[in-house]
């Protein structure tokens, strides 16, 4: 099996992303067998590293140099990392710039394609575990579904579309419906699996199961991606009490689906 390379982002650096991150790789139990590749931002870093008395001295790797051989961590050179300090606990705008510059392609790499896969793969998935026939919803992007296309036409443009294509291959859905109420639909029994657009729509559920161990796995892609169930718990910032279990479970589960791939 080879070796793995992961690509590790604290998330929010006003969260608990980064202290997270510091006591993982603090703790050589914890971690796979893989290159782990930490993106994140210096003084969010740095500062979490000693609130939890751990040391973190990260070589640093440029984007073409971070698939290298062997296992270690190292950390990713991109202009986040000598971004201003961040107040913890707040959501701001500046934290938000942040985020948006290190995961913002999501809109723009949505496809009819993609939306109509994702729902035949979840319709295979809920049939190989014995529901003869998956009722499956599927989400919105933008809330309360774009509004007719007032703020965004994801909805009318792509999922719709998507929806209408999954439905001609022999994979029926709803939707789009907003995420602000697919989930009680569900609850309810109207639907026995959901597609969403995006990390945090399908962690309205999961953190209800599972807040502190769950993981997300997003199947489909050339490359493994899991992130913990979890958010950014600004409340708790700062204080080294988070809990790093759920994201030593995602880094498991990674390293798995990367050495296999």
């Amino acid at each position: 099996m080879k070796t793995p390379t992961i690509a590790l982002f604290t998330g929010d650096p006003a969260g608990i992303g980064p202290e997270l991150v510091a006591k993982v790789l603090a703790t050589p139990g914890a971690l796979p067998t893989a290159r782990i590749v930490v993106i994140a931002h210096k003084v969010g870093l740095e500062a979490a590293a000693r609130d939890a008395g751990v040391p973190l001295d990260l070589p640093a790797v440029t984007a073409d140099a971070a698939r290298g051989k062997g296992a270690g961590i190292v950390r990713l050179q991109w202009d986040g990392w000598t971004a201003p300090a961040f107040a913890r606990g707040q959501a701001n705008v500046d934290n938000g710039a942040f985020m948006l510059d290190a995961l913002r392609e999501v809109a723009d790499l949505l496809s009819a394609e993609k939306v109509a896969e994702a729902i035949g793969m979840l319709d295979a998935a809920l049939r190989r575990a014995g529901i003869a026939n998956p009722r499956v919803g599927v989400c919105g992007l933008n809330p309360h579904n774009g509004d007719n296309g007032s703020y965004g036409r994801e909805e009318i443009d792509v999922i719709t579309p998507g929806v209408r294509l999954a439905a001609s291959r022999g994979h029926g859905a709803d939707g789009p419906y907003p995420a602000d109420t697919i989930f009680v639909r569900a609850k309810n029994g109207a639907f026995d699996g959901i597609v969403t657009m995006y990390h945090d729509q399908g962690q309205i559920a999961m953190k209800l199961m599972g807040f502190e161990r769950g993981v997300t796995v997003q199947g489909g892609l050339p490359v493994a991606i899991t992130t913990p169930a979890h958010g950014t718990a600004y409340d708790i910032a700062g204080k080294g009490l988070a809990n790093p279990l759920a994201l030593t479970n995602a880094l498991a589960i990674a390293a798995r689906m990367g050495a296999a791939a």
